[in-house]
């Protein structure tokens, strides 16, 4: 199932706000308003890195290689400690599914990395490629990442991929299955990791207020008011966020 507008909606700002800014620069910048929509979709390979491997932010940001000519990979990153090397895939788009035009790109690059062919890659990978290289003798597994906000992966894509692991694993041991699948489910729950919840707005109206009070005690219209912001804090958590208002 798709994610939902409100949480894409807040993807988008938590990318915006706390990612944008690590990511490498654009190849071929455009406008100012067409290279942020670009690096918040940028960004979203990042965001399933921090997740997925726990690591910071800018760290996740400079694995990014996704620009023009990255053959379908967004981003690429050596978990040193797991002796793990990770190729991801990002599409941060409501509604559709992960399609096989995507997985076909996808299962290109992957071959081009594993034969460690670097013709036609856009700069970002070319200037890593003693690093990719380095990963690609040093590491124990190579995992492939899916991450995505649509429909789930169509039945193609999973057949490519599928093809993809078979083929390759006779002659690439370390490539390893399944595909990790970070879905629209997964986004969720990585957005409440991120302490990143919707905003609420709700106004309180006081019907009657009594001044109440006790010997040697603060009111208890004071104490009961108080009580009442606790319990709408609890209740609405996750949603932390609120914004309370009296009439």
């Amino acid at each position: 199932m798709a994610i939902q507008t409100d949480q894409l909606n807040l993807l988008k700002k938590h990318l915006s706000d706390s990612y944008v800014a690590h990511v490498p620069s654009l190849l071929h910048p455009k406008t100012l308003d067409e290279d942020n929509r670009k690096n918040i979709d940028r960004a979203f390979s990042a965001f399933s890195l921090v997740y997925l491997c726990g690591i910071p932010i800018a760290q996740a940001c400079a694995a990014i290689v996704d620009d023009y000519d990255d053959f379908g990979i967004d981003a690429i990153f050596y978990k040193a400690d797991e002796e793990t090397l990770y190729l991801v895939q990002a599409k941060l788009k409501a509604g559709a599914t992960f399609n096989q035009a995507e997985a076909n790109g996808f299962c290109q690059g992957i071959r081009k990395i594993i034969k460690q062919d670097y013709t036609g890659f856009n700069q970002h990978i070319l200037a890593r490629q003693a690093d990719i290289d380095g990963a690609l003798e040093q590491c124990s597994e190579i995992r492939l990442v899916v991450a995505h906000t649509g429909d789930g992966i169509s039945a193609h894509a999973q057949k490519a991929l599928s093809d993809l692991l078979v083929e390759e694993c006779q002659v690439e041991e370390r490539l390893k299955a399944p595909i990790i699948d970070s879905d629209a489910a997964w986004v969720a729950s990585a957005l409440q990791g991120a302490n990143a919840y919707p905003r609420i707005d709700t106004k309180l109206t006081l019907l009657t207020i009594a001044p109440l009070s006790l010997p040697g005690s603060p009111t208890m219209a004071r104490c009961h008011f108080l009580s009442l912001l606790r319990y709408i804090s609890c209740m609405t958590k996750p949603y932390m966020s609120a914004t309370l208002g009296t009439s």
